[in-house]
């Protein structure tokens, strides 16, 4: 078998495992923001009924909460993997003289903005849609806590409601994911060997 032969059945293989990634990748995004919202909908939709019984609730929260977070490191692993792919497709590419026709040395740059401002890449919506997911557990599980501790009343002394603290605790738990996975990713982008 001689190298271009070689280099061909490299490509094939590396473009496989490409979109087998892709594909679980894509799979999982259709499934975790629709499972998470019903199960937190269902959780949280009677407040006078998690109020009372917070337990149970905080039990569904923290077990979401692991799942979400564990889906997370696992989509993280498959974004070094994927990128790896991709920055070898693009060398066999090279070796196989494909510089016009090849799917990865041909690929766009990222030069798609939102609103002109911000920049547009797969792994910064990824971060978007673990991180909000990620913030939106957060919501039953810090409810949870507060009614168990009995912080409703002090709460409520200073004008303040348990849903309501909890809301933007978990608003800014989901800002500090969103902008973790975003770091995790500029780091993944320097270190591999993505296009």
């Amino acid at each position: 078998m001689d190298k271009r032969e070689t280099d061909w059945k490299d490509y094939e293989t590396t473009l496989a495992g490409f979109r087998h990634l892709a594909d679980i990748r894509f799979h999982l995004l259709a499934a975790l923001p629709a499972v998470s919202g019903f199960a937190i909908g269902v959780t949280t939709f009677n407040i006078e009924a998690f109020k009372a019984e917070p337990g149970p609730r905080l039990m569904v929260g923290l077990l979401g909460f692991a799942i979400t977070l564990g889906l997370t490191f696992y989509d993280q692993r498959n974004t070094q993997l994927y990128n790896a792919l991709a920055g070898r497709a693009k060398r066999l590419e090279a070796a196989l003289g494909l510089f016009e026709g090849g799917q990865f040395t041909s690929r766009p740059g990222r030069t798609r903005q939102f609103g002109g401002v911000i920049d547009i890449w797969h792994d910064r919506a990824l971060a978007l849609i673990y991180g909000s997911v990620l913030g939106a557990w957060l919501f039953p599980v810090l409810c949870g806590v507060l009614w168990i501790f009995n912080a409703g009343p002090w709460l409520r002394a200073r004008g303040v409601a348990v849903p309501a603290l909890a809301g933007v605790l978990a608003a800014i738990g989901a800002v500090f994911f969103v902008l973790e996975l975003h770091r995790l990713d500029r780091g993944t982008r320097v270190n591999s060997e993505s296009p």
